[in-house]
């Protein structure tokens, strides 16, 4: 009888496991799977590290019980490397240098949210504090050149006119500004680029009208660095824009009050339509950057993860910067009002791109909660020509 109930438990365990296997492997190729037609792969996307991890235990438990039965798990691994590898970035911890040099250019991005500090859920258009201390960070590490999604300023008022503080004060003579959105008739947000080196070049890429997003507009702007022309491009994907009502409801599913499914389908839905906006806005801003002459830099805010086919179809064959020089998971951000949204250390959703003629030097986070997003900082440089 024991030898029947250990046999029995033996099969269960590896049924699960196989079970699990089949969904990890699904998961690694959502990459490829446009959400616009396939909407569930936008929620495999977002499982995948934790597939990842119940594969791997799975391998430790059948080594110590039964070596043999661990080839299901390692074959797993093996087949999802590729996606393994833009999920977590192992390159050794070097302290970020503040001094740059000469022939390198320092990008930052940073989804500012209308400078609305963290503890806080309104937007005010006469807000400065948070705005100041954002300030201070890129007085810090002085970049040369910065995307902003959520970006604002006041026109009315010289205060809070923040284009005039960022141009005269912080030493950005040239910007870009895509303009979106116009409140109470004179405070205007958007995506915004900032630059210390002369823009030559400007376009407006909105997402076209059979697109049902209300996303960002993404922009894009020439800039004349070291006598060679580069292309930046600055996007911000639709935000799943979840509301105070909505975190109450991540609460009732952690807390096991939705008996009656009624959140979780909410949340469900919510989220299903913004995976399949971000398969068409992919494909959008993927075609505009390939007619690019020039050299690219992609920034921006995809509210995807790396598993992503959002990620996937932007970045295409440029290199990520985080990979390339940072550590770890990388999350960018951290939900002021769900604890759940708060503690997940997988949510990498912003991202620095770099042409393959551009090679990274150094990367860095400012991990401070001045927004719910952090920003990501690259030292880059052209490739010597051979």
């Amino acid at each position: 009888m024991q030898h029947f109930l250990r046999k029995l438990t033996t099969r269960v365990i590896l049924l699960v496991n196989l079970l699990v296997v089949l969904v990890f492997l699904l998961a690694s190729i959502t990459q490829y799977l446009n959400p616009a037609k396939w909407w569930f792969t936008g929620f495999l996307g977002l499982l995948f590290p934790y597939l990842l991890v119940t594969v791997i235990l799975f391998a430790l438990f059948w080594i110590i019980f039964n070596p043999r039965l661990s080839i299901y798990s390692a074959i797993a691994i093996v087949l999802g490397f590729s996606s393994i590898g833009n999920l977590i970035a192992l390159n050794r911890k070097n302290d970020f240098q503040l001094e740059k040099n000469a022939d390198q250019l320092r990008v930052m991005t940073w989804n500012v949210r209308y400078f609305v500090p963290f503890e806080k859920k309104l937007f005010q258009s006469n807000e400065t504090g948070s705005r100041d201390d954002i300030f201070n960070e890129i007085k810090l590490f002085q970049p040369d050149v910065i995307c902003f999604q959520e970006f604002f300023t006041n026109g009315g008022f010289k205060g809070i006119d923040n284009i005039l503080l960022l141009s005269q004060e912080l030493g950005y003579p040239y910007h870009f500004f895509s303009r979106d959105i116009i409140h109470w008739g004179s405070v205007v947000s958007g995506t915004a680029i900032f630059s210390r080196f002369p823009m030559i070049n400007t376009t407006l890429l909105p997402f076209p009208k059979n697109i049902n997003s209300d996303g960002e507009t993404t922009i894009s702007t020439d800039i004349i660095f070291r006598n060679d022309t580069l292309r930046v491009f600055n996007f911000h994907l639709q935000s799943f824009k979840f509301m105070p009502q909505d975190y109450a409801s991540f609460g009732k599913i952690k807390n096991q009050q939705d008996t009656g499914l009624v959140a979780s389908k909410k949340i469900l839905r919510k989220m299903k339509s913004t995976f399949s906006v971000h398969g068409s806005q992919a494909d959008f801003v993927a075609d505009k950057i390939k007619l690019s002459p020039y050299p690219v830099i992609v920034c921006g805010d995809m509210n995807g993860v790396p598993n992503s086919y959002a990620y996937s179809k932007i970045r295409d064959k440029r290199k990520d910067a985080f990979l390339e020089k940072g550590f770890g998971f990388g999350k960018t951000y951290t939900s002021p009002t769900s604890r759940v949204m708060g503690k997940l250390p997988t949510l990498r959703i912003d991202y620095i791109f770099t042409d393959p003629k551009i090679q990274t030097n150094q990367f860095t986070q400012i991990t401070k909660k001045l927004s719910d997003h952090q920003a990501l900082i690259a030292d880059v440089k052209f490739k010597e020509k051979e």
